[in-house]
């Protein structure tokens, strides 16, 4: 009989993992875990078979083994949820002694394993044809071309250059501090009072729009492809996309956004950053650090897959508890880069152009990965899956505490680098810039990415509630900007800012909100926040 059972028990994780991801994940990132897994699997039943191991029980016990292998992470978090002075290395003892008694006693059992191999080799197989049933139609509906869709509307040829209102062409900064909290929510939710920041921003001629929401927030692909090409997606898409699944359609919108098409045609240069998660490869001049150093170990566990499918094993109590690489490797990047923009933003006067700046900051989004001071902190630690937001990472009562608290520190950190940047900003331009300071959404300690129910009014009122403000070089204020007002969204930013600029003459869109989930990221509802 052929024993296939348990090299798809050992694929099962990997596939599964990949099915849920396959829209953020190549499917090359599966074939290293499925070599190592595989690998052992045949490795482990040549070996005992050949120690004269009757090799159907091998199998079996191979089969349950890889099963407790993958479940060790959810068994963890959920052992620890009930034990709080628990930790991850007094649970690893416990589950290694359990693995070991169950294998020797279920092996041990006296049935006749190659019958039961035909049921397990049947069970296998169908806990496996899903994801692969999945993965396979993701990629057959990537090769069929639905749709072409437009980069965003190109207005450019409605403009003349005649019409120009200022006598020079103001640097333009949009700076995006991700996931950062309306002061009010800080307020409510957190308990922090933030006025001193919000009266900072105005006393340097800021408007603060203190009603706005984000347009969508159900991550940050979506809120940056609407504003950049400043537009709501019943516009762009239509009806066109509620059952595709990809992001490539949102992807395509940000690499090729209006915003900076637009600017160009003015002859401004378009400047971003090598962010970790979005990089916008179109623009004219890419920036980033010098040097990101971060050990073999952590280039592995730094990727968001390779992350969650470790996490899902023993392997990840090595990578958390005893690697001091780790934690370097995890956080490196995020602080790397965090310090690298809040330097170089400040003095871009050396570029003869005039410049379009697109600084998409990481905090105080999580990983949390500083304190307030700017410390090194691995907030991480205390969470299963550090990537994630949400109720990806927050699971109980526990988890919110916790994440209210570590994001509270990073905000404060963000929030005095994001003064020193600004002050710099307006010292160092040769003439009045304009800056765009906003959030992309807000925090998640009570929302959730497929359900807005499960969020609640308090919930969606938290994600969508931002950090929006402006700086015009000049008097900016609802009487001098047409369009501004306490409830502006972000889709109306640049409609707002080349009217005042450029005349354009663009038209204000309604300031609305939409949630998808993120299994069906197209699939758009309109939403109350108030």
């Amino acid at each position: 009989m052929i024993l296939f059972h348990p090299y798809l028990f050992a694929s099962h994780q990997t596939v599964f993992l990949l099915s849920h991801n396959i829209t953020e994940t190549a499917l090359s990132k599966a074939l290293y875990p499925l070599l190592i897994t595989l690998s052992l699997t045949f490795a482990a039943l040549e070996l005992f078979s050949a120690r004269s191991f009757d090799r159907s029980k091998t199998a079996a016990g191979l089969s349950l083994f890889w099963l407790m292998f993958f479940s060790y992470g959810p068994a963890e978090q959920y052992a620890l949820s009930y034990a709080s002075f628990a930790c991850g290395a007094c649970f690893f003892p416990i589950w290694l002694a359990f693995v070991y008694y169950a294998v020797k006693k279920i092996t041990a059992l006296p049935v006749d394993f190659n019958k039961a191999s035909i049921v397990l080799n049947f069970t296998a197989a169908a806990l496996i044809i899903m994801p692969v049933l999945n993965i396979a139609g993701h990629y057959y509906a990537v090769s069929v071309k639905i749709n072409e869709i437009p980069g965003g509307k190109d207005y450019t040829a409605s403009v003349n250059s005649d019409e120009i209102k200022l006598s020079g062409r103001p640097d333009i900064y949009h700076i995006v501090l991700d996931g950062y909290a309306r002061a009010d929510i800080l307020k409510d939710i957190y308990g922090y009072d933030n006025s001193d920041f919000i009266n900072y921003l105005k006393n340097k001629g800021f408007y603060v729009a203190e009603k706005s929401y984000a347009n969508y927030a159900t991550f940050t692909a979506h809120s940056v492809a609407s504003y950049l090409n400043y537009d709501h997606y019943s516009n762009i898409f239509g009806d066109s996309y509620k059952d595709y699944r990809p992001l490539d359609k949102l992807t395509e919108l940000i690499q090729r956004n209006a915003a900076a098409r637009f600017l160009r045609s003015y002859g401004y240069s378009f400047v971003s950053y090598y962010i970790i998660d979005g990089v916008i490869y179109t623009a004219d001049i890419l920036l980033k650090p010098e040097t990101f150093r971060r050990g073999a170990a952590g280039d592995i566990y730094f990727d968001p897959f390779y992350n969650m499918l470790i996490n899902k094993t023993p392997l990840a109590l090595l990578f958390k508890n005893f690697s001091k690489e780790f934690d370097f490797s995890l956080s490196e990047g995020i602080r790397t880069l965090s310090a690298y923009m809040f330097e170089s933003v400040k003095d871009m006067s050396g570029f003869k152009k005039p410049i379009f700046v697109y600084a998409h900051f990481p905090l105080p989004h999580p990983p949390f990965v500083f304190n307030e001071n700017g410390e090194s902190f691995a907030g991480w630690k205390f969470f299963s899956n550090p990537f994630g937001d949400a109720d990806v990472l927050v699971t109980g009562d526990r988890d919110r505490e916790n994440y209210r608290k570590f994001y509270l520190s990073q905000l404060k950190y963000a929030t005095q680098k994001t003064r020193e940047m600004i002050d710099a900003i307006l010292k160092n331009s040769k003439e009045p810039p304009v800056i765009i300071l906003q959030s992309d959404h807000g925090p998640g300690s009570n929302f959730s990415f497929n359900d807005p129910r499960a969020a609640g009014a308090r919930g969606l009122r938290e994600r969508y509630a931002i950090l929006n403000a402006y700086y015009m070089g000049k008097a900016t204020d609802e009487k001098n900007t047409p369009g501004l007002h306490p409830k502006v969204t972000p889709v109306n930013t640049y409609r707002i800012i080349f009217n005042a600029l450029f005349g354009s003459n663009m038209q204000m869109l309604p300031d609305r909100c939409f949630y998808a989930p993120v299994n069906r990221p197209y699939d758009f509802c309109e939403i109350e926040t108030d």
